[in-house]
């Protein structure tokens, strides 16, 4: 009898252990009582974080994902070892630690493939994937099928893939742990894993140039590529010069007030 007691009271014990799941900054299957500071009725779980996160005093909430009751708290060095089990409620800790941008919501976690960020009320809140599935940087939300291969595999990894569109500027920066974009246009090839120069090899095309042409501006550039941006930015400019490495001159086809005489020039296409 008291052998079968034991195995009773091991059971409900391990049951209570691995009923909740903590996956970043928030609880799932768990509660924290006391301490309430504001309650609030008909609130989704993120409109709760939220809530949160715009009181100054509110360190952290819980919510009722039957009811959708959530309740503002504040107590000073809060952490998830003050919360007790309960299967019908979900918990967070607030993070204002670091501000953030709305193109870092849904990024993912370099070192972890549950893990991944979003952006609430200008906080990054590390966020957590359920039930075995491991958040995807494509779809921008957990699943089964995901392969984590935007993840920084080692410390020689500098970049890593979050969108499988060939035609996409963005990339994951290992060191910055961010999702950053390609300067002046370019565009980031998902086999090299590096910004390509999508300028030149997509918008223009290089070819000699004979003959009179509308001149319709002229400035100084350390670099071409600032130069051939700077016509995209003109609807009149069809063709540019780079002369001399910094000198940048941009034509329109319709007028004839300057001649060219088997110049090297860059025409769109």
């Amino acid at each position: 009898m008291k052998l079968n007691l034991i195995i009773s009271f091991g059971l409900v014990l391990f049951q209570k252990i691995i009923s909740f799941a903590i996956h970043g900054s928030f609880c799932d299957n768990c509660d924290f009582g006391h301490y309430d500071i504001d309650f609030a009725q008909n609130m989704q779980f993120e409109d709760c974080w939220i809530s949160c996160l715009n009181n100054i005093n509110c360190t952290h909430f819980a919510y009722s994902k039957v009811e959708k009751f959530c309740w503002l708290k504040n107590k000073v060095n809060v952490s998830f070892s003050f919360f007790y089990d309960h299967s019908l409620n979900m918990c967070g800790i607030i993070d204002r630690s670091t501000i953030c941008s709305p193109t870092e919501d849904f990024t993912p976690n370099p070192n972890n493939c549950i893990l991944y960020y979003r952006c609430f009320a200008r906080f990054l809140q590390v966020l957590g994937c359920q039930k075995g599935m491991y958040f995807d940087p494509f779809l921008k939300a957990c699943t089964i099928n995901s392969t984590c291969s935007y993840a920084c595999k080692n410390e020689k990894e500098l970049v890593g893939i979050i969108n499988n569109n060939t035609n996409s500027n963005e990339f994951y920066n290992c060191i910055t742990q961010k999702i950053e974009t390609c300067k002046w246009n370019g565009r980031f090839d998902i086999i090299k894993k590096e910004c390509t120069n999508f300028v030149t090899s997509k918008v223009y095309k290089m070819q000699y140039a004979s003959g009179d042409y509308g001149l319709i501006g002229s400035a100084n550039f350390n670099f071409k590529l600032l130069c051939l941006v700077w016509c995209l930015k003109d609807s009149n400019c069809k063709m540019v010069l780079f002369i001399d490495k910094y000198l940048c001159h941009k034509f329109e086809l319709a007028k004839d007030n300057f001649q060219l005489k088997s110049s090297f020039g860059y025409f769109q296409q």
